[in-house]
């Protein structure tokens, strides 16, 4: 309760709410309340201020209407006690975390940073892909936090990624909602989150780079061969906290604001480069989507060479659903199976020279 003029009271601070029109007794009734509010102590903090119980209560009504009076239980824990301030029950959002699953595919420096802040989160369930992680596994474990879970998909595909995502893994999860995180050289980029609520696929990424660049379909061939870089230790700590960030937001309810949207970091530029991508008009993936729900999309166009491509085989989807961790017999595991999509290159479409090819805009950002 901050004190702001001789009848006006503000609750809280960065987040403050303006009660006005206060009474000298109803101004010290307010800052005589504690944080969780009992009805004993509000008939004995009105008797102290000089206020009957019925206007006590009528000044309760005026902060509940506003929101700055929430019903619950006083929050406890570190993170319950910041969410309290900027969101109703907060324990809603703990349960949800603890419910969650978590799959976390990759070996590189982010996979032990990014596992250890989920579990100080108070994520329920992480599954390691890495089989050499052992040690973590069992670090996890000793925070109270599972590592196996039978019989169910996770909420969360997590994926480390080295340079470029790998477009075979991620359309195997099309069908789950998948966070790629693509370690660079000198910069690593969180997001955009992909899966079925997603308007865009991986294909429309790289359809996107080449835009920008249109040597990225040969670029991105080489890297794929390329090990995880090394990364400075400060960044790799910023980037899992963000990576984190996100996944608790999917957790929550609150994915959509990494829908279409990535956050590079660098130490050069550590307040991130945020971009938001659109569908790909090249990709089929877009055709789809806005296609009405009583018409087939159209064909696609004919590919060089003059083969035409089936409607629903396009890149970025999967015909049958991913073999992904949790599912029965392979507990804590995320399957790579070699037969789920056919091999192909980074950049599945015409060249920017083809007929009716968007030509590259110098200067923009690839997707935005």
């Amino acid at each position: 309760m901050l004190w702001r003029s001789p009848d006006t009271i503000q609750v809280g601070s960065s987040r403050g709410t303006v009660v006005c029109g206060l009474s000298a007794r109803e101004q010290r009734f307010l800052s005589s309340l504690p944080e969780f509010i009992s009805p004993e102590s509000v008939r004995a903090d009105a008797r102290a201020a000089g206020l009957t119980t019925a206007q006590a209560r009528s000044v309760l009504g005026r902060l509940r209407q506003v929101g700055a009076l929430v019903p619950g239980h006083l929050p406890t824990a570190q993170d319950e006690v910041y969410w309290e301030r900027v969101a109703d029950l907060p324990q809603e959002r703990t349960r949800a975390l603890r419910r969650g699953v978590v799959a976390l595919v990759g070996n590189g420096g982010l996979t032990g940073p990014i596992a250890r802040l989920l579990a100080r989160c108070a994520v329920g369930t992480v599954l390691l892909r890495d089989p050499t992680a052992q040690d973590l596994v069992k670090e996890l474990e000793d925070l109270g936090v599972r590592t196996t879970t039978p019989r169910r998909l996770p909420d969360l595909v997590l994926t480390v990624e080295g340079q470029v995502i790998d477009p075979l893994r991620a359309r195997r999860l099309s069908q789950l909602a998948h966070l790629p995180v693509t370690c660079g050289e000198t910069a690593v980029r969180v997001g955009p989150l992909l899966g079925p609520q997603a308007s865009l696929c991986v294909t429309c990424l790289g359809l996107w780079e080449r835009e920008a660049d249109p040597d990225w379909p040969n670029l991105a061939t080489q890297l794929r061969t390329l090990p995880a870089p090394v990364m400075e230790s400060l960044l790799s700590q910023q980037a899992a906290a963000l990576a984190v960030r996100a996944a608790t937001d999917v957790l929550t309810g609150r994915g959509p604001i990494w829908l279409g949207r990535s956050v590079e970091l660098s130490a050069l530029d550590p307040v991130g480069l945020e971009r938001l991508w659109d569908p790909h008009p090249e990709c089929v993936c877009s055709q789809v989507t806005e296609a009405p729900p009583s018409e087939a999309p159209d064909p696609a166009p004919a590919r060089p060479g003059g083969q035409a491509e089936a409607p629903g085989t396009a890149p970025g989807t999967a015909s049958a659903p991913p073999d992904a961790p949790g599912t029965p017999g392979t507990p804590g595991t995320v399957s790579d199976a070699p037969d789920a999509v056919p091999p192909t290159g980074p950049a599945l479409s015409p060249g920017p020279d083809a007929p009716g090819a968007p030509s590259a805009q110098p200067g923009r950002t690839p997707g935005a």
